[in-house]
């Protein structure tokens, strides 16, 4: 779609910026400009999840079977290649010449490191040094998978009044997740 071409390019920016930031200037202003990624980050889920239902979610309700395949295939080969080959490449260097526990590797190669929080008392997502910024690749896999079932479950949806009450009900539940995951 292309008048998110900008949008695109302006959470791309905010992420070089973010990641690039800390390297620059090690200082509070490098780390508070650091914060940036976090919202190109966003921007980039929010238009993916748009481009997504726009391209898919009337295709899956009126052709499940072969939409699923099309959408599996497509969301594999966009990510999976390239991610192994990056995972192995740096996982074997890291194990090989820093001996490394090679436990995470198996959550890393799966795409599932985000899903799980700690491992050995270690951010699962961090447990492997130079793929800490592979975390979002496991978080968008997490989204495709929940994909299909919000299109088949707010796909008929007709009223936007139905659609605000299940957004709020999705609001309350995820503030009430975090709010679980950070008391003691």
């Amino acid at each position: 779609i292309n008048p998110l071409t900008g949008l695109r390019f302006v959470a791309a920016a905010t992420v070089a910026i973010g990641h690039a930031a800390p390297s620059l200037r090690d200082d509070w202003l490098g780390h508070l400009v650091a914060q940036v990624a976090s919202i190109g980050m966003t921007l980039f889920f929010v238009l993916s999840g748009f481009v997504l239902w726009f391209t898919y979610a009337g295709r899956m309700l009126a052709f499940p079977g072969a939409t699923l395949r099309d959408f599996a295939v497509a969301r594999f080969a966009r990510l999976y290649p390239m991610y192994a080959l990056l995972v192995v490449v740096i996982t074997g260097y890291l194990v090989i010449r820093r001996n490394q526990d090679p436990t995470a590797l198996v959550f890393v190669l799966t795409m599932t490191q985000s899903w799980f929080p700690v491992l050995k008392g270690t951010m699962l997502a961090a447990a492997i040094s130079s793929l800490e910024h592979l975390w979002s690749i496991s978080v968008e896999l997490f989204f495709y998978l929940l994909f299909p079932l919000v299109c088949f479950s707010l796909g008929r949806i007709e009223r936007i009044s139905t659609l605000a009450w299940l957004s709020l009900l999705n609001l309350a539940v995820f503030a009430i997740a975090i709010a679980w995951c950070f008391t003691d």
